[in-house]
């Protein structure tokens, strides 16, 4: 044969071999060659050498095991048309029940394994938990004395509770309102006059054991000294301005603003940062943990 145009390999279907199913057509120009199987074909067509056409399966089935013929079609050196062919046989071997036992057995102790595998891991997860659990606790237990050391708390009031600093040597509204933050709350918002009168009443069950102080910081402010005065966590103007006689002094640093011992505990505006006797008070729902005096 002095040249090869194409190579064709097929699935012979009847044991008399006439019978045949093309899977594969390779033809010498590769832009057309055709394959009608979903498995994975490759072959070569070489003018003066080897060609060949294979033929995979990734996952073989019994239907895979059959005969096959490969036929090479090209002309000889005399110009004719002519075609040589050759068979091969994929054989399988059927498995008998004893190796279907065995696989069974060995993946049943595959599957045991996994299992007890996984089981550990779950003992060790549990184990991890509850070493994190303690530490949680233990670190909230620590937060909570914290706390107590740092505040002295109010009751309840509509689901929350108030907490007036301990005596400090200065106040900083931005520190004030980091430290009510890191134990869940906020530097007090008072919106209404039932909450006003409750927070006062607090205030003065303190001072009347304390008198260290005469001025306690809430969580107003008013940035731009324009009137409007804000709360530092929500961010909401407030309309709720209990000021003392002749308050707001509108002082260019007076931002901030105290609940005044000598106003009875009505509004007075000064600066956010006062190196005197003040303290501040925390608004925390009281989901959080609490404190007793």
């Amino acid at each position: 044969m002095l040249k090869i145009n194409s190579l064709v390999l097929s699935r012979v279907t009847s044991a008399d071999n006439d019978t045949i199913e093309e899977l594969i057509i390779l033809n010498y120009n590769e832009s057309n060659n055709t394959s009608k199987t979903s498995k994975n074909p490759k072959g070569s067509i070489g003018f003066n050498g080897a060609s060949y056409v294979s033929l995979t399966w990734p996952n073989p089935s019994y239907r895979d095991a059959s005969k096959y013929k490969c036929e090479a079609r090209g002309v000889s050196t005399s110009f004719n048309k002519i075609s040589a062919a050759a068979y091969a046989s994929v054989e399988t071997d059927e498995p008998d029940i004893r190796s279907l036992v065995d696989e069974l057995l060995h993946l049943r102790k595959e599957t045991y394994e996994t299992s007890n595998s996984l089981k550990e891991v779950k003992q060790k997860y549990a184990s991890l938990n509850e070493v994190l659990q303690k530490s949680v606790n233990k670190l909230n237990a620590e937060k909570q004395l914290s706390k107590n050391s740092f505040f002295i708390s109010s009751n309840v009031f509509q689901g929350k509770r108030y907490y007036m600093s301990r005596k400090q040597a200065s106040n900083d509204i931005n520190k004030a309102q980091a430290t009510c933050a890191f134990y869940g709350g906020y530097l007090v918002e008072i919106d209404t006059t039932d909450e006003y009168t409750f927070v006062v009443n607090f205030i003065k069950s303190v001072s009347a054991n304390d008198s260290t102080f005469s001025c306690v910081y809430n969580g107003l402010m008013d940035p731009e000294n324009d009137g409007i005065w804000t709360h530092v966590f929500t961010k909401k103007d407030s309309k709720f301005l209990p000021w003392g006689k002749g308050e707001p002094q509108n002082t260019a640093d007076y931002n901030c603003m105290c609940l005044e011992k000598s106003y009875n505990w009505r509004y007075n505006d000064l600066p956010c940062y006062y190196a005197d006797a003040l303290r501040y008070l925390c608004e925390i729902p009281e989901d959080e943990q609490t404190v007793s005096n």
